[in-house]
């Protein structure tokens, strides 16, 4: 027998057969045992990593899915903010109204003139303004990153008298140094217009209150988000933000100028409703009179 070999013996009940294994044999049959061992090892090892990574690409995707779900949300909501920001600011074409009809503007007394300078927002709510920022787009002083305005800055010390723009009712007043725009108020005016003023030092008039044109109703201040003392002032109409300066600049002299430069408002409606109501107060003054006269007519007859 072969040195170092194997002797494997096979054996029943009539005889018996041995077959030598030589060494080289043997080695070949541990190597290829280690081979088929390795090679299960890898294969266990490589599903295993593999049902690990389908783990982790799952979790991935799910939150994959939940992040695009997010922004989905993100952008339906910047979706209907940014249709919210067309209708408040005016920018739809179809929002767009044509400029006042010559003839409109033509029929126009003195008297009704100086009645719309007074029931709409006009002028400025306070002496020797200067805009220091303007309405729109802007870089915001504090976050330095473009915001929208809303309303125009006009540079005020603090506690300078603040007017109202227009007759009209006190809709809106906080007092607390709260918020943006700190202590503020805000008025009700005819035909939908409203003025907004922030940044008060204090306000000098309470909500319900019935406030003539150019009457005292507060103190620019330097409250709320502010870098300095100044007065935020604010012009909107159903709702929708109109640009200040051209009503600030809307004068008997001057008074066709807001007419073409605010287009977002239905001026040849609004002048003529304020029309009808002139004319049916012209008309119940003339039966008042008739009747008075009448009255007085008996009065002298019974003498």
């Amino acid at each position: 027998m072969e040195k170092g070999g194997i002797v494997i013996t096979f054996s029943n009940i009539s005889s018996s057969k041995s077959y030598n294994l030589s060494a080289f044999i043997q080695k070949f049959l541990l190597y290829i045992a280690m081979t088929v061992l390795i090679v299960l090892a890898s294969v266990f090892f490589f599903l295993s990593y593999l049902d690990n990574k389908v783990d982790e690409l799952t979790r991935q995707n799910e939150i994959q899915k939940q992040n695009i779900d997010q922004k989905k949300k993100e952008f339906e909501k910047l979706d209907d903010t940014l249709e919210d920001l067309k209708t408040i600011v005016g920018i739809n074409t179809d929002d767009m109204e044509l400029v006042i009809k010559e003839a409109t503007l033509k029929n126009l007394t003195t008297v009704q003139k100086n009645q719309m300078l007074h029931i709409i927002p006009s002028g400025s709510p306070i002496k020797y303004s200067v805009v220091s920022s303007p309405f729109g787009y802007r870089k915001h002083p504090i976050y330095k990153a473009k915001k929208f305005h809303n309303g125009i800055d006009l540079v005020a010390p603090s506690n300078t008298p603040i007017y109202a723009t227009a007759d009209g009712v006190v809709k809106y007043v906080q007092n607390k140094n709260q918020g943006g725009y700190g202590r503020r108020i805000i008025m009700v005016h005819n035909f939908g217009f409203e003025t907004a003023f922030g940044h008060l030092k204090r306000a000098s008039v309470k909500v319900g209150d019935f406030i003539k044109k150019g009457a005292l109703i507060g103190f620019s201040g330097n409250s709320g988000r502010s870098t300095g003392p100044h007065l935020h002032y604010e012009i909107l109409h159903a709702k929708r933000l109109l640009n200040p300066y051209a009503f600030m600049k809307w004068d008997i002299e001057n008074y066709e100028s807001l007419f073409k430069n605010e287009r977002k408002v239905k001026w040849d409606s609004l002048i003529g409703i304020l029309d009808r109501q002139n004319k049916m107060v012209s008309l119940t003054t003339i039966q008042k009179n008739r009747q008075t006269g009448k009255q007085v007519n008996k009065q002298v007859n019974k003498y």
